[in-house]
């Protein structure tokens, strides 16, 4: 991931989570998101973010932006997150 953000590329994970997992934002993934925030941190790039879809197929996505991404890739979070068919759905780790 560091080699993508020093060459000014924003990184985008996506993780398909098991139907039987109930929780709404699995534990495991805020604990590896902060992990990763601080390492990127100590580093001196962006905080990353990410989603969770908490339907039947629990997606989740892990977003890492580099600085020429970092806003727009942040809008269109925020569309996801406001978007009515998918707001009672996704959560924001």
């Amino acid at each position: 991931m560091l080699a993508f953000l020093g060459r000014g590329q924003s990184v985008a994970v996506i993780q398909f989570g098991l139907p039987q997992n109930l929780e709404p934002a699995p534990n495991l993934a805020r604990q590896r998101l902060a992990s990763l925030g601080q390492a990127l941190k100590e580093k001196g790039y962006r905080e990353p973010w990410g989603l969770w879809w908490r339907d039947k197929h629990k997606v989740g996505m892990l977003v890492a932006p580099s600085d020429l991404h970092a806003q727009v890739l942040r809008e269109r979070t925020d569309a996801i997150l406001a978007h009515a068919a998918w707001s009672q759905d996704v959560t924001l780790l």
